[in-house]
């Protein structure tokens, strides 16, 4: 397993990661640079995202609360 987090959010950082193609699994905050084939999501960023839906209204209210059950 190789951990490397970039200096900046560029292409030209993107690139010391790794070709783009099954060999590797790339975690990422969504960004549509780091569009990977095997691409996973980081949690932190995953799991902000849901605390936000838990201070609106409606559906998106309920989908916070079920994600953290």
């Amino acid at each position: 397993m190789l951990i490397r987090i970039l200096p900046t959010r560029s292409i030209a950082s993107l690139a010391k990661i790794g070709p783009r193609d099954q060999s590797v699994i790339v975690v990422t905050d969504r960004y549509q640079v780091y569009a990977y084939e095997r691409q996973h999501y980081c949690l932190v960023h995953l799991k902000r995202d849901f605390e936000k839906f838990l201070q609106r209204d409606g559906p998106d209210k309920k989908a916070g609360r079920k994600s953290f059950l």
